[in-house]
């Protein structure tokens, strides 16, 4: 007897009809609790899944942050005026998480729709089914992707699916009506696509008959329609295209047609929109920023150029904690600040060390693993980008380093930026160049990618270093911020010591008010650079036997900077933590910091040594004979060995600090 032969179709087929009916009910029926950012998944994802965006149980969880506050801000005021923005930003920066909570909240009704002064609601409303339900927001997650389709219908169809959803969630069935089609079922035909299914001629024929409906054509008639319902039922229509990075010129040219893979650029045209919304990662051949270039009157660009703020990454901690309870790195002090540190606390990178801790035997593990991996990827690209260098463009690269590693404004200065290492940020605290307002610089996108640009600079680096460093000493106040030139004092010290590998310089020290000052040379042979994060340090890493530098990093606003960096004296058993400012006041009450002083004085006292080995250094333009039980050194006393301060202007004397 032959047995009738049975083709199993593929799981994903037979369940993706089901998936998807149970993930928009998912969606139109349960909260979203703003208070603790939990979104429900946009059912989207039920057949286009995407890593960078983690549901868990039919939720993400999103850190509210500052970015977030800026981008609606922003929002609101352009779509009463250009109505399309452009949002940039490094990858791993949170650009995805952004765009995913601001989606959700204005298809929960909280754009106003006449108020262009004042549109974003006080009170978010808790249930989506209560909510305003004037707004269709049409969310295309992985608009970058869509080149994996074979041809333009299948990424039409993508399209027409995602607006489909913007009304299905609001019970409006114009997309499904206009079309004639059941979309829940047709979705079988881009899962087959998708999982590579369509090997019979059953599936080639459903293909073929689908591409007859979503062409070109098709798709302008139900837009041209889309824009007089939306008008008469007085709709807000509003687009966003997440990740559009990958689609290049290159790659636009090698389709037959252009559409839809550059609907950002046209959608405007097609239909009405209140906004489109555009996000890529910078340091790509973007086609789309060259369009946005050329039509800069009717585009805006938003630039997101940092992480978590301290307080926003002790609540993303604290939901985590929550929600695992084991992450073992969240209970290591020293490893928790360092991987804040070299991950600069972008939402993208700090994920890595939630989805990773079960796949390694610690914390230390996890984070070699990590380092590991951006420091292979940082290099390949620099390698790639510096190759092409001309002898002058890596001499300007050089210089432009020099004004990274000091912070200095660029908007007077001739720079070569690599937008893969670097980023442009605007600091409007303080003025600069006695001018109103603030000044831009460029900085690292992180540490990781400042660890592998220096390893291409050369004494021409130092050369423009020290050539900058002088200016500020010498001009100070008079044109600089303090920021500016605090970081140049800092850095000279810094950088003169490692490279000396010494420490020396002339100092007094007074220990009762009954004694005079006892000058002392200090001459201190450093062995090696320590590495601490914060306060905190792994005691296993470092051999007291030996004198060295200890430099203290921090990305935490709540870190004030009370020191800048320490020195062990391993010979005498002396611990200083030197400090310094531009004025040495007669009363240095509020520039002490006891508790860090005590905080070492812990330190060494477990350690079996004498407690009264740690002491204050404090280096200034003068100094004050009212400080006691302090080693205190003027800029004056110690240009011998800094060179560099004798052209340190006196006139910094008289800014207050």
């Amino acid at each position: 007897m032959i047995g009738k032969k049975i083709i199993k179709k593929p799981e994903n087929e037979i369940n993706i009809e089901n998936i998807l009916k149970e993930s928009l009910n998912y969606y139109k029926t349960h909260k979203t609790f703003y208070s603790r950012r939990r979104l429900p998944m946009d059912p989207i994802f039920s057949i286009f899944p995407r890593n960078s965006l983690d549901f868990t149980d039919g939720y993400i969880f999103i850190q509210n942050n500052e970015e977030i506050s800026n981008i609606k801000r922003l929002l609101n005021g352009e779509r009463f005026v250009n109505k399309n923005v452009l949002i940039k930003g490094i990858s791993g920066i949170g650009k995805s998480y952004s765009i995913y909570q601001i989606v959700i909240e204005i298809r929960n009704g909280l754009f106003e729709t006449r108020n262009p002064h004042y549109i974003e609601r006080n009170k978010p409303r808790e249930d989506p089914s209560s909510a305003n339900n004037n707004n269709r927001c049409v969310y295309i997650p992985d608009y970058g992707n869509w080149f994996k389709y074979e041809n333009e219908r299948e990424a039409n169809f993508l399209f027409i699916f995602s607006i489909f959803i913007a009304y299905e969630i609001n019970n409006d069935k114009f997309v499904s009506i206009w079309w004639k089609k059941d979309f829940i079922k047709s979705i079988k035909k881009l899962s087959n696509f998708n999982n590579k299914c369509n090997t019979s001629g059953k599936n080639k024929r459903s293909r073929k008959n689908s591409k007859k409906k979503f062409t070109f054509k098709n798709i302008v008639l139900f837009l041209n329609d889309l824009s007089r319902y939306n008008k008469i039922k007085k709709l807000n229509f509003f687009v966003f295209f997440d990740q559009h990075t990958p689609i290049t010129t290159e790659l636009i040219n090698s389709k037959k047609s252009k559409f839809p893979y550059n609907l950002p650029e046209i959608i405007s045209s097609l239909t009405t929109c209140d906004m489109v919304v555009v996000s890529i990662s910078e340091g790509k051949n973007q086609p789309l920023v060259k369009f946005v270039n050329n039509n800069q009157n009717s585009w805006t660009t938003y630039s997101i150029d940092i992480g978590f703020q301290y307080n926003e990454f002790l609540e993303w901690k604290a939901f985590y904690i929550s929600k695992f309870r084991n992450i073992l790195w969240f209970k290591n002090n020293f490893l928790e600040s360092k991987i804040c540190y070299y991950t600069n606390m972008l939402p993208g990178e700090l994920n890595y060390f939630i989805q990773g801790e079960n796949k390694f035997k610690n914390g230390e593990e996890l984070f070699e693993n990590y380092y590991s991996i951006r420091y292979r990827e940082y290099k390949k690209d620099l390698e790639i980008v510096y190759n092409k260098l001309t002898n002058e463009q890596r001499v300007l690269f050089e210089r432009t380093m020099a004004l990274v590693e000091l912070k200095l404004p660029i908007d007077n200065e001739k720079i070569l930026s690599f937008s893969q290492f670097m980023v442009r940020q605007y600091l409007p605290e303080e003025p600069c160049f006695h001018k109103k307002g603030g000044y831009s610089i460029i900085r690292a996108k992180s540490p990781m990618a400042s660890i592998v640009l220096k390893e291409k600079l050369t004494e021409v680096y130092q050369s423009f270093l020290m050539e900058f460093i002088e200016k500020i000493f010498s001009v100070g106040y008079n044109y600089y911020s303090r920021d500016v030139c605090f970081n140049a004092v800092r850095s000279y010290f810094i950088n003169k010591i490692q490279l000396d590998g010494h420490f020396k310089l002339t100092t007094q020290f007074t220990e009762s008010k009954l004694e005079f000052p006892k000058i002392e040379h200090l001459v201190i042979d450093l062995i090696r650079t320590v590495h601490i994060y914060d306060t905190f340090f792994n005691d296993d890493e470092i051999d007291w036997n030996y004198s060295f530098i200890m430099i203290p990093h921090s990305n935490h606003i709540s870190f004030k900077k009370e020191m800048e960096f320490y020195i062990w004296d391993a010979v005498y058993l002396r611990f200083f933590i030197v400090q310094i400012s531009f004025k040495l006041l007669n009363d240095r009450s509020t520039y002490i910091t006891n508790a860090n002083k005590n905080i070492w004085s812990q330190v060494f006292k477990k350690k079996g040594y004498n407690h009264d080995m740690v002491h204050y250094l404090y280096l200034g333009p003068e100094f004050s004979n009212s400080i006691f039980y302090n080693y205190i050194s003027s800029f004056q006393q110690i240009s011998e060995t800094f060179p560099l301060f004798k052209y340190f202007s006196n006139e910094w004397i008289n800014i207050p600090r």
